[in-house]
């Protein structure tokens, strides 16, 4: 960290997101330095990330809920989709036209 505090002053500079910003400012605050933080987080952000080459973690299930309605199941909200899911999966039928209009 000590090589980029004492690095030379460059031209470019970065917009970054207001999480980024939120994070450096409570950082700064717990550390009553702004410099050092801001050094640091610019040395995290320098590197690559580690994350790269990593399969992403599955996601929720659409439809899924944390906190159930009183009487619901898990299990019936998953019949509920599959019974959704087959209705939407079958073709739609084209009414027929009344005699009288042939």
């Amino acid at each position: 960290m000590s090589l980029i505090l004492n690095s030379p002053i460059t031209g470019k500079t970065y917009k970054l997101p207001p999480r980024t910003v939120s994070l450096i400012e409570a950082l700064s605050h717990e550390y009553e330095t702004q410099g050092k933080v801001l050094a640091a987080v610019a040395y995290m952000l320098s590197k690559p990330d580690p994350r790269e080459g990593l399969t992403p973690a599955p996601g929720p299930i659409p439809h899924t809920k944390i906190i159930y309605e009183k009487g619901e199941t898990a299990e019936m909200l998953a019949a509920k989709d599959a019974q959704e899911l087959k209705r939407a999966a079958k073709p739609k039928r084209h009414k027929a036209y009344p005699p009288y209009f042939l």
